[in-house]
């Protein structure tokens, strides 16, 4: 489990879309997305960040409901477990990728423009909106088997 919250998913999708980026730009592609974006830029990035910046109030709500939840036999028996710590990491790292998300989004916003547009951004764009996901997916997955414990 610990193996699975470190950071190597990061650095991994950071090269992959560096990568992207590269071959983008050697065959042309980076072209079409930015005329894909145009237009759409300000009301992407600012939605993004909505989105990401209530999220990461969730998540923060989830870490609050984990911690309420201490006292309970469920949460007895997590805490002789290895895993207790790391249900834990797993909020502490979600709410770091979204707060990086939602900061990431802001700063494609007052700088990637139109008429001049940063590639460069809009692939960290992205680059944050799957790193979330991916550690919302893993939040879900520890309140679904937290509940699940508590109903046993």
């Amino acid at each position: 489990m610990k193996h699975f919250l470190k950071y190597e998913e990061s650095w991994i999708l950071l090269i992959v879309f560096i990568i992207i980026f590269l071959v983008g730009n050697y065959y042309g592609f980076n072209e079409l997305i930015i005329k894909q974006l145009c237009g759409l830029r300000s009301t992407l990035y600012a939605t993004l960040a909505q989105i990401m910046g209530a999220l990461l109030g969730i998540v923060i709500a989830g870490l609050a409901i984990l911690l309420t939840m201490e006292k309970s036999s469920a949460m007895q028996i997590l805490k002789k477990s290895p895993y207790y710590e790391e249900l834990f990491n797993i909020f502490i790292i979600s709410c770091k990728r979204l707060a990086l998300g939602t900061l990431v989004c802001v700063v494609a916003l007052v700088f990637d423009r139109d008429l001049d547009p940063q590639l460069w951004l809009s692939y960290g764009v992205l680059w944050c909106v799957i790193l979330s996901s991916i550690s919302m997916f893993r939040c879900i997955w520890v309140l679904k088997n937290v509940v699940k414990l508590q109903i046993k």
